[in-house]
């Protein structure tokens, strides 16, 4: 009987093992009808640099619990999925221009670097990509046993006091554990297709700026030649005025022209300190005003409608978060519909004092299940059925948003493009032309300062408009390229 009594610990011990492997067991056959989410992955066509602080650790630790605890998930060991582990999925955002020629100087390669490493709304969604890895190795796990003492019949005296230790530890299902895993791995998912999208934003207002301050420049170029024209036309009122050709008034006009030259230039300069303090702010650092390497009038690129909404759905970030986060629906939706199945709780009990029996060791091994009688959970099933149409939806209307902003911007590109293309071709050369014959004849006196002035006006109408309409194509392009990311820092 003595022998028996010293036993009973270890007794309690197998008992509760013997517990825990038949809960399993009951369990794996459910776990297997389930169809994981989890083994989902993204499309291979992701385009993007992807941070993955710590994604190693994370993996390494999930990895190493599901191969202690022989879990499997559709036949496939359980793992967080990391995007940048494949390297056919991940290709490096391309920060080269090809409408850059190589130059000496700040080029827009120096500026999209410094922005990658500066601009504090990377590092945000960085950040955040991590903290989605944390969330993902802490769900799932099992909970912690609970130790403590327990005492009965205290004040008998001595006759009957019971003194004891307890250890309780509550088994959570093995299916609910892989899924909430699944449901916080697509989570990262979303998370690094929020970054990316993020670093495409920065990027692209980073060429927009860019291309801005080189619009700015040129345009000070030309009002640089059309302060000299109007100058030219000074000097030869005064010529022509003093060989008593022509009237002061034309003098007087002529220097007028000439002070509202000076005007736009001025005008000009300002524009070009804000666009400096645009780049400046979007690349994350201050930026001294100077001269930017590359050609604003270098060929534009093709784009057809087509083939670029076709690329748009394959590459767009917005889409595979969408595409995400349908997984991540589908896999709280399984989480939901198992969870009415039981856990199980075990209790062990250690009376090291049974005065009772007097005073001899003795245990006590209770094992409990909830039974699912009045709470099936139908109606978080119901939410989450909802929740996954309401994700599939979502998806139809990024792919729809996209499709309306691409049709607006693909107008203004080719409208601007072929206005550009007719006012470099065609009419800026005869304007040219027109404004050198007039200059000529004007010195001979053969006609007035009223025809020249209308000729000059018109060659720098035409002049300017061009700059604009290549400023506007050059910003259509940016965001074709940038798939029609933009607005870094107001992105929330």
């Amino acid at each position: 009987m003595n022998r028996c009594l010293q036993n009973l610990p270890k007794l309690v011990i197998k008992l509760a093992v013997a517990s825990m492997i038949a809960f399993q067991l009951c369990t794996s056959a459910g776990a297997q009808q389930i169809k994981m989410a989890s083994s989902l992955r993204l499309p291979n066509e992701s385009i993007y640099v992807l941070q993955r602080d710590n994604s190693e650790k994370v993996k390494a630790a999930v990895q190493a619990e599901n191969k202690d605890n022989g879990e499997e998930v559709g036949g496939k060991k359980n793992e967080i999925t990391d995007i940048g582990s494949n390297p056919q999925a991940v290709v490096p955002v391309p920060i080269t221009d090809p409408m850059q020629p190589p130059s000496s100087g700040l080029g827009l390669v120096e500026l999209e670097q410094l922005a990658c490493q500066f601009n504090p709304t990377i590092l945000r969604y960085s950040a955040l990509v991590a903290s989605s890895r944390g969330l993902a190795f802490q769900a799932g796990r099992m909970p912690n046993p609970t130790i403590g003492y327990q005492g009965q019949q205290i004040g008998s005296k001595g006759l009957a006091e019971q003194h004891g230790a307890i250890l309780n530890q509550d088994f959570i299902r093995r299916e609910k554990r892989q899924l909430d895993r699944s449901v916080a791995t697509q989570e990262i998912a979303q998370a690094e297709q929020r970054l990316a999208a993020q670093q495409q934003r920065v990027l692209t207002d980073v060429r927009s700026a860019y291309y801005r301050v080189l619009y700015v420049q040129q345009q000070i170029r030309a009002l640089e030649d059309l302060k000299g024209i109007a100058q030219k036309a000074v000097d030869i009122a005064k010529q022509l005025l003093a060989a008593e050709e022509v009237a002061k008034t034309d003098l007087l006009q002529a220097e007028v022209e000439k002070q509202q030259a000076e005007l736009q230039l001025a005008n000009a300069q300002y524009t070009l300190q804000s666009a400096w303090s645009q780049l400046s702010a979007v690349v994350g650092q201050q930026i001294p005003i100077q001269p930017l390497a590359g050609d604003f009038f270098a060929p534009t690129e093709i784009f057809e409608f087509e083939q670029t909404l076709a690329w748009f759905c394959a590459q767009s970030p917005d889409i595979l978060a969408a595409n995400a986060r349908i997984n991540q629906a589908r896999s709280f939706l399984q989480r939901q519909i198992v969870e009415p199945r039981p856990n199980m709780s075990v209790q062990g009990l250690y009376n090291f004092v049974d005065n009772g029996i007097g005073g001899k060791p003795d245990a006590g091994l209770a094992v409990s299940v909830p039974l699912p009688l009045w709470n099936k959970n139908e109606g978080n099933i119901q939410s989450a059925r909802q929740e996954l149409i309401a994700a599939e939806q979502l998806l139809a209307q990024v792919q729809l948003r996209i499709m309306q902003e691409l049709a607006i911007v693909m107008e203004q590109y080719n409208r601007a493009n072929s206005q550009a293309s007719y006012l470099n071709e065609q009419i800026l050369p005869r304007v040219q032309q027109t404004l050198d014959l007039t200059r000529q004849t004007y010195e001979a006196g053969e006609v007035n300062f009223v025809a020249l002035l209308t000729v000059q006006r018109t060659y720098t109408q035409n002049k300017l408009a061009y700059l604009d309409t290549l400023a506007t194509v050059r910003k259509a392009e940016v965001d074709l390229r940038g798939m029609l990311l933009s607005g870094s820092l107001t992105a929330q």
